[in-house]
């Protein structure tokens, strides 16, 4: 019963993260996702958010906007998996448009890290100078990312994207780093106020640096937050464009 009631936390959390990661990336189409779980099902939703990922590369093939029945669905999707397995070489492990259809909820968690690991954490971690394959790139982009936070933080010594986040003392020093003077106090805070830590710095980060809140201050104030959904999060400060870019651009110069 334990196993099971974990289970569920770790799928909860991810799903709220990942829906409101998906719903940042469609801003400017006109689709929005209510429910992960089911909202993919006809395709469109995910051809949609491919196009907003990629939109430099076509769809191979015309999709129906608006199908009403499954054949319709089914085609829609089968573009959708062929534009992510033949043109973005995206790894793509026991998922196919049928477990789309059949709202397989946890393949579905797997589909949507995938296009996050590579649209998002891939291009967040820094890159070493070297060329490299997309999927070498994703594959070694959380220890690229690790080492970008520690960059920032040195004397924090981060070691995970778990439970060295669940008090908020190293996300308020995170924010800190952005913007010196922002939260001065952040190594003296107390641990034991997690929630309002966290909170206090993930508004000042969406206000001041436009970092969106797809993890909410109460999945991370816990005693082991979900990785992936951190590492999402977390991302944002240092993609293209980011406050943290922007912080190592001032400082190179």
């Amino acid at each position: 019963m334990a196993d099971g009631l974990a289970d569920r936390s770790w799928i909860d959390v991810q799903k709220k993260t990942f829906t409101n990661w998906t719903n940042n990336r469609l801003k400017g189409t006109d689709r929005q996702v209510n429910d992960l779980q089911t909202d993919l099902d006809d395709g469109v939703i995910l051809i949609k958010l491919l196009e907003a990922l990629a939109p430099k590369k076509k769809m191979p093939g015309k999709y129906n906007t608006k199908p009403k029945f499954p054949i319709h669905k089914n085609q829609n999707l089968t573009i959708a998996f062929k534009f992510m397995k033949d043109i973005e070489k995206i790894p793509l492990v026991n998922i196919g448009p049928g477990d789309i259809i059949e709202h397989n909820l946890k393949l579905i968690l797997g589909l949507i890290w995938s296009l996050i690991l590579r649209y998002q954490i891939a291009t967040a971690a820094p890159d070493d100078g070297k060329k490299k394959q997309k999927e070498q790139k994703a594959a070694s982009a959380k220890k690229l990312l690790l080492g970008w936070i520690n960059s920032a933080l040195p004397k924090s010594r981060i070691r995970n994207f778990t439970t060295d986040w669940s008090d908020g003392l190293n996300l308020s020093g995170l924010v800190d780093y952005c913007e010196a003077g922002l939260i001065p106090n952040h190594a003296s805070l107390d641990p034991n106020n997690a929630l309002e830590n966290i909170t206090r710095a993930m508004a000042l980060a969406e206000e001041k640096f436009d970092v969106p809140q797809v993890m909410h201050p109460e999945d991370l104030a816990v005693e082991k937050p979900d990785e992936l959904s951190v590492m999402t999060y977390l991302s944002y400060f240092c993609c293209p464009g980011s406050i943290g870019e922007k912080v190592l651009l001032r400082w190179l110069q």
